[in-house]
């Protein structure tokens, strides 16, 4: 077909209306699935999870290099009937000046598509494309499916009769146009800062070119075969993307992964948009249940504590859950699920009217559940920014005991969110001991003061509110980033914390941001730091001590700070941990990940390290649709990969020193006097048991270690599909027929 004329695709360019700025303008001319307008602003410290929403306006207030993920690739054509916008840095005032990595990916196509998100779709309308603002022309780049020739990028201005001046970027191909995308000028005169603009984003000639290898990248597909060979205990995932913010265990080595979904991870469900997800391993290496429940988009768990009878995940949403309305805007909430079979048995949701949210969450010896995050009092609602939260609710109930809003330092501060850890410290009864916390600030003090984390040490806490007994902040020089990501205590008190710093903590930062620990005395002082980097950006994310007094830390590298990253362009991260002594000298390190984007969060258990997070890539037997979950399992003691099991749900698995045994039928066997069926000798230990009916309709569901029998009684008469399920994954069917 003949190509399109510059003419003809600025002609088509006017045709469009004015394009937003921000999220107010955009919620002028369009709304989500469920009429619900979503926006996703973590905080200046957010990372990889807080960007990958889907939700119609991304602030991305961060310090260092993003991944944007604006749509649910599962969807026939991802992004339809949306106009969605986002700012990839928000805050020039603070994030540019940082000193941490520049530039910004925003996926807008991906191999496993045959055409770019935001295309027209099925209806023919060209409503939909993604705005972006504060691109970077000079670092960041556009991921697009197919190649250059499939697109034309033009740069209108009033003269030729567009509503809004800037870049617009069509699908051509096979003699189309579509609108894909528009980019603003990076000196766009409109926004509210263009000269600072101009000087952080714009390059030389202020030009974008499809052919420009910075600026635009095409992709390609996922290997089927895993780039680094490791014994993966579990890599779990759909067509969609699972977003992962943390992993913890129980008291029996379980271990748990969590965050959100927006695949279909429990065929018992309903599938909706977006689910909050929990998915539990055994200790031998298998999964033992995934679980969802219905959360609206720029919702996440963020952290997650267990005993043996119960799961405790909480996070924040920015709709309502059931039997509760939304306050304002972001709401703190808590899931309660049943350890063993995965069932979510109660919840609850707390808020203001402004952003509020649960970012850690621990259990103490006496019953109950204490949480961190953000919140504003009451009383001050609609300028809640400067205060972090800490709460404290009955684990049995779910019921609020008490609330204390706080600020880090009298005054001083323009923001703060607790994000940064959260940890109960035994004391002499039950429930009688002292509650540590992380997070970080930003100074709101006359001088050039960047961002800074702190801690927070507490008691009393049984009565009507805690007594906060210590504060330490970290900060260095200058206009810089530092901020807690994880904080934890030893046996004696001692206290840890984990972090990200561009400043000079123990030393010249290496390159684009650090990441760093720091020990302090029980009173939380004398601070003790190590500074850790390559010539990329580095962080930790979560710390934990095991029984020895070793101290673990997880994070990512966008470099080779402990192996080589197969990423040869320097632009995804791999996991690193990294052991220590109580003395914070380095024992261990270690790093692994494909040639895509992963992020890792560990927890112990005996003498084993667990590292739950998501991959883009295959770190098993191959990707199961953009960002999966997994679980790698490694020895506490040089972390080498324990490598006893593999398994990807839904397929076959086996130990590696033995052969599965030769599969026999599946029968099940009526009892003439009941409704009770006995399973027929069988090779596999069954963990969970689904009767279908003939709709489809998932009847009942029975779950356990072993099942060998099953009571169908109550149910109506007619054909039942018998859907067995193992304890390795194996799926089995037969039928039943109840008369």
């Amino acid at each position: 077909m003949t190509a399109q004329t510059e003419a003809e695709l600025l002609q088509y360019a006017a045709t469009f209306p004015p394009m937003p700025r921000g999220a107010t303008q955009l919620a002028t001319v369009t709304t989500s699935e469920d009429d619900l307008f979503t926006t996703s602003a973590g905080s200046p410290a957010s990372d990889l999870e807080w960007c990958v929403f889907d939700s119609d306006y991304m602030d991305g207030e961060t310090d260092g290099y993003d991944t944007f993920y604006p749509v649910d690739p599962s969807e026939d054509f991802p992004g339809q009937d949306r106009v969605k916008i986002v700012e990839t840095v928000s805050q020039l005032q603070t994030s540019e000046t940082y000193g941490g990595a520049n530039g910004s990916r925003i996926v807008l196509g991906i191999a496993e598509k045959p055409f770019p998100f935001f295309y027209r779709g099925d209806d023919g309308i060209d409503n939909d494309y993604y705005v972006i603002q504060h691109f970077d022309y000079r670092n960041g780049h556009i991921q697009l499916s197919g190649e250059a020739s499939d697109y034309r990028l033009v740069q209108a201005s009033a003269a030729d009769g567009v509503r809004t001046p800037g870049w617009y970027l069509f699908y051509t191909a096979d003699g189309e146009i579509d609108l894909i995308a528009f980019i603003h000028n990076c000196d766009d005169p409109a926004a509210d800062q263009p000269a600072q603009l101009a000087a952080a984003f714009c390059n030389a000639g202020r030009q974008l070119s499809l052919t420009n290898p910075v600026q635009f990248r095409f992709a390609t597909p996922v290997s089927a075969t895993p780039e680094f060979p490791i014994a993966v205990g579990a890599q779990i995932g759909g067509a969609g993307k699972e977003v992962i913010s943390g992993s913890c265990t129980d008291p029996s080595g379980n271990v748990f992964v969590f965050g959100l979904t927006d695949s279909d991870l429990d065929p018992t469900s309903v599938k909706v948009r977006n689910e909050f997800f929990v998915a539990k391993m055994n200790e031998d290496g298998t999964v033992a249940w995934t679980t969802e429940f219905p959360a609206s988009e720029s919702s996440l768990i963020f952290d997650a504590t267990a005993d043996d009878d119960y799961v405790y995940a909480a996070g924040r949403t920015f709709g309502n859950l059931p039997g509760f309305t939304n306050a304002g805007r972001w709401d703190g909430i808590i899931l309660k699920i049943d350890n063993q079979t995965g069932e979510v048995v109660d919840w609850t949701q707390f808020g203001t009217s402004v952003i509020d949210g649960f970012g850690n969450i621990t259990l103490d010896d006496a019953g109950n559940l204490f949480v961190s995050g953000a919140g504003a009092p009451q009383v001050l609602m609609g300028i809640g920014d400067p205060y972090f939260l800490v709460a404290k609710f009955d684990a049995a109930t779910l019921d609020l005991i008490w609330e204390s809003p706080e600020t880090v330092l009298p005054n001083t501060q323009r923001a703060a969110e607790s994000w940064g850890g959260i940890t109960y410290l035994p004391g002499a009864t039950p429930g009688n001991g002292k509650l540590l916390l992380g997070g970080w600030f930003i100074d709101n003090t006359a001088g050039p003061v960047g961002a800074q984390g702190f801690l927070a040490l507490y008691d009393q806490l049984g009565g009507n509110g805690p007594r906060r007994i210590e504060t330490a902040t970290i900060g260095s020089p200058g206009f810089r980033a530092d901020w807690v990501w994880g904080s934890t205590a030893d046996a004696d008190g001692n206290i840890y914390a984990a972090g990200y710093t561009t400043g000079n903590l123990a030393g010249a930062p290496g390159g684009e941001g650090d990441a760093f620990i720091v020990k302090y005395n029980p009173d939380l002082g004398n601070p003790r730091f190590v500074q850790i980097g390559s010539d990329k950006s580095e962080r930790f994310r979560s710390i934990e001590i095991d029984d020895l007094g070793n101290i673990f830390v997880s994070g990512h590298t966008y470099g080779d700070l402990a192996g080589t990253n197969l990423d040869d362009s320097g632009l995804t991260a791999d996991v690193v941990i990294y052991k220590f002594d109580s003395d914070l000298q380095e024992l261990e390190r270690r790093q692994f990940g494909t040639d895509r984007e992963e992020r890792g969060f560990l927890s112990l258990f005996a003498d084993r390290v667990y590292v739950g997070g998501m991959t883009e890539g295959s770190m098993r037997d191959g990707n199961l649709g953009s960002f999966d979950a997994f679980i790698v399992t490694l020895s506490t003691d040089d972390l080498t990969t324990v490598e006893d099991i593999t398994l990807n749900i839904g397929e076959e698995v086996s130990l590696n020193d033995e052969e599965d045994p030769v599969a026999t039928p599946l029968k099940a066997f009526p009892n003439p006097s009941s409704g009770a069926y006995q399973l027929g000798a069988f090779p596999y230990r069954i963990a969970t048991l689904e009767a279908i009916s003939f709709t489809g309709t998932a009847a009942r569901r029975f779950s356990g270690f072993d099942l060998t029998n099953f009571d169908l009684s109550g149910l109506t008469p007619g054909i039942y599909q018998i859907k067995a399920t193992t304890d390795r994954g194996k799926v089995f069917f037969t039928k039943v027929m109840l008369r």
